[in-house]
């Protein structure tokens, strides 16, 4: 019977490694905040770059990365390219400022990012030789029969317009469907060419998909730079000349988003301690947490940074003696910070009467 077992739980833990591998060997995106919250002025939440690294690396080192992005640099946003394999991936940053030059770029961060990690024995490859560039392959790839995809192209193109972000304010430039200050999105450019360029697109059928990683609502995203000036950014249109073209088409996708929320509040010889909790992949930064007394003035105090899958605790002793009855404790008051869930932020608790023991606030 022994035997028995002992066979069956071999049998089982190889099954679970072979699943695990399967897994590893399909074409997945992995989608870190959205641009959609990004424009809404979310730059307190991000991923770096040795983070998205740890997430590819159970993939094969020939799989390839194509990736874009943005920065949270006041006033230098940028546009941000992965390129390479698992095995040497790369990371590219155009800027805003003058000279507008694409440079490989290390220790980010990412406020959004979407990275796919793609098998290249799936890539579906073309060439085009005229038409608009978001046109000509949203009707392609749909043709395809394809609902989300990575691109990889290199060509000519002529009269390219495109812009590069450079400060989102934090009540954000608009929604997808809402008006933008263009002026304050980003500075814009145009190439008039013909010209060599280098270019990474995402390919968005849904709707809700385009959320998370597109911009105004189209299902293709794209950010590119001139071979020989390095010069680009996002591109907003491109007549194609020549244009070749590597679809790969993705099987899964994940989005990553922070949940924050109060884990427990205890009184403690005068003091009051807080346990603060980020549910979540990415790291995330100004975070205020508020406390609210009956008849008192609220309380708030802001914590620098707090770590993916973590906890930061943090305690105060009032300046003045607090009733009995009941309090709040708030983190993310405001809603500067787009969670996963916002309904979780709140913490009431019966409060007891605390005597101040005279002390200034910590």
């Amino acid at each position: 019977m022994k035997k028995v077992l002992s066979i069956l739980l071999v049998i089982i833990v190889l099954a679970m490694k072979l699943l695990a591998f399967s897994a590893e060997r399909k074409s997945k995106l992995f989608v870190y905040n959205s641009s959609y919250d990004l424009r809404r002025g979310d730059l307190w939440d991000y991923i770096k770059d040795q983070q998205i690294l740890l997430d590819l690396e159970p993939y094969p080192r020939n799989f390839v990365v194509i990736g874009l992005g943005n920065t949270n640099q006041s006033y230098s946003i940028g546009e941000m390219m992965a390129m390479g394999t698992v095995g040497l991936p790369r990371f590219l940053w155009i800027s805003p400022q003058y000279p507008n030059k694409v440079v490989e770029i290390w220790d980010r961060e990412f406020p959004f990012a979407a990275i796919a990690v793609c098998n290249p024995k799936g890539a579906i490859q073309w060439e085009e030789t005229e038409g608009e560039i978001h046109k000509i392959l949203s009707d392609r790839i749909e043709a395809e029969g394809v609902k989300v995809a990575a691109l990889k192209m290199k060509g000519t193109l002529f009269d390219v317009q495109f812009h590069v972000s450079s400060h989102i304010p934090k009540e954000g430039v608009g929604t997808p469907h809402g008006t933008h200050d263009e002026g304050k999105r980003g500075k814009a450019f145009r190439i008039e060419g013909p010209t060599e360029w280098e270019l990474n697109g995402l390919y968005l059928y849904s709707q809700e998909l385009q959320l998370m990683a597109s911009t105004d609502g189209q299902p293709i995203r794209i950010h590119g730079y001139e071979t020989n000036s390095k010069k680009g950014g996002h591109i907003d249109s491109a007549q194609i000349d020549r244009l070749s073209v590597r679809v790969y088409p993705i099987e899964d996708v994940k989005l990553f988003q922070n949940d924050l929320w109060i884990e427990d509040v205890k009184w403690n010889r005068g003091r009051i301690e807080i346990i603060v909790v980020n549910d979540g992949r990415m790291n995330v930064k100004h975070v205020t947490v508020q406390t609210l007394f009956p008849e008192r003035e609220t309380w708030t105090v802001t914590i620098n940074r707090i770590e993916p899958m973590s906890k930061r605790f943090i305690e105060f002793i009032p300046s003045a003696d607090l009733p009995e009855g009941r309090g709040w404790v708030v983190v993310d008051p405001h809603d500067e910070i787009k969670e996963r869930r916002e309904d979780n932020n709140r913490f009431r608790l019966p409060m007891r009467a605390v005597k101040s023991t005279g002390e200034s606030h910590q």
